[in-house]
């Protein structure tokens, strides 16, 4: 905050030095005063437009943060040698407890011959198996 604050302090002094606007006593009442108020006028808008603007992109580099990039998630998971963690990053409904029954599976009745068996697990349905066809490979 205490950054803000002296951003716009600089950014509020060198915007009044460029545009300094007349003072109030040093007018005279003539034509030429309406012109000053005209010129202040101006000066005042533009005074802020360029505090405004200051401001303003002062902040855009928070806004245009990009998120940090995420590890790639495999396309694939070989549902014979995968590990719990790979098997709930890649299959889509599958989370850790089901990964690791997979894995229960797996070393309880030999590897699996084809994806389609990967329903005979308790928690993994003919549903998941086809919602994730493209995801598991068997060798």
């Amino acid at each position: 905050m205490e950054l803000k604050n002296y951003f716009f302090k600089t950014i509020s002094l060198q915007v009044r030095s460029a545009f300094p606007i007349t003072p109030p006593g040093s007018q005279t009442r003539n034509v030429a005063s309406s012109k000053i108020r005209k010129t202040n006028l101006l000066k005042t808008s533009l005074r802020h437009g360029l505090l405004t603007f200051a401001l303003l992109s002062a902040t855009v580099p928070a806004w245009c943060a990009k998120e940090a990039p995420v590890a790639a998630v495999p396309k694939t998971v070989n549902i014979n040698t995968a590990d719990a963690a790979t098997l709930a990053d890649v299959l889509k409904g599958v989370g850790l407890a089901k990964a690791e029954a997979i894995i229960a599976y797996r070393k309880e009745h030999g590897g699996f011959k084809s994806a389609e068996q990967l329903a005979d697990v308790k928690g993994i349905g003919d549903k998941l198996v086809k919602a994730n066809q493209d995801r598991i490979v068997v060798k």
